[in-house]
């Protein structure tokens, strides 16, 4: 089976289209274990699965937790961290799963990470400064989705509804 960032590699960038019909699935996914009360952690294209009749399948359950309480294990993977988890004093919860799919949706449609680091501290700098480019050729819905996944403030970020 197929991933998306293996996908991704091969293609370059996808159409808004093709990427608009990945995150219907995926977001559909990802509701469903919010409602579980289920945060993954570790959302990100190399665990997003490609069926044969293109449909995604979300995989990589090992960072996922039930969600009782905010957590505060600092765990993910760098270039989809959420600046929450990396201050992680106050907790974090579903919110963190948000702002991977709007790395994930960044990447989808630009082919590049929008805060590129080897490191976590890295990470943490350019999340902070929250400078990355803007392709003139994505359209202003898609560039305003990533943008409203993209805020450092959970509260401020949009719901998987």
């Amino acid at each position: 089976m197929q991933t998306l960032n293996e996908l991704l590699k091969r293609r370059k960038v996808l159409s808004e289209l093709e990427t608009r019909y990945y995150l219907l699935q995926l977001l559909g996914a990802l509701h469903y274990l919010h409602k579980l009360k289920i945060v993954h952690r570790d959302l990100k294209l190399d665990n997003f699965f490609l069926g044969d009749n293109l449909e995604v399948k979300v995989g990589d359950f090992g960072l996922a937790a039930v969600v009782n309480q905010p957590r505060r294990t600092i765990c993910g993977t760098p270039n989809y961290i959420a600046p929450e988890i990396l201050d992680s004093r106050s907790g974090y919860s579903y919110e963190v799963d948000v702002w991977s799919m709007g790395i994930a949706t960044y990447l989808m449609l630009y082919g590049r990470y929008p805060f590129e680091a080897n490191d976590a501290k890295f990470a943490a700098t350019k999340i902070n400064s929250k400078t990355y480019l803007i392709n003139p050729l994505v359209s202003e819905c898609a560039k305003s989705f990533i943008n409203r996944m993209l805020q450092i403030r959970p509260c401020d970020r949009l719901s998987v509804k």
